[in-house]
């Protein structure tokens, strides 16, 4: 799972969250049925839009976004259905 944003700081107040909630009361890391911690599987990145996935050909099963500043051109939507 990628997180991006444009914004540093979300960044880094994302890995903190992250890291919050990957461990248990006790500090322990939680795990899934294959043995792995959400930090395993999550990683965030300062990208504009989805600048890093095509930086990084990286093919996506699923878009969730929250971006209603952002006005979506022919090219943003043709990306968008490309890595889906």
């Amino acid at each position: 799972m990628y997180g991006l944003d444009i914004n540093p700081r979300a960044i880094k107040v994302a890995w903190i969250n992250l890291f919050l909630n990957a461990l248990n009361d006790e500090g322990s890391p939680v795990l899934d049925h294959e043995g792995k911690t959400l930090l395993d599987r999550v990683e965030f990145h300062v990208s504009d839009l989805l600048a890093y996935c095509r930086e990084h050909n990286l093919m996506l099963d699923r878009i969730i976004g929250c971006i209603p500043q952002v006005s979506f051109s022919l090219s943003n939507l043709q990306f968008l259905l490309s890595v889906c």
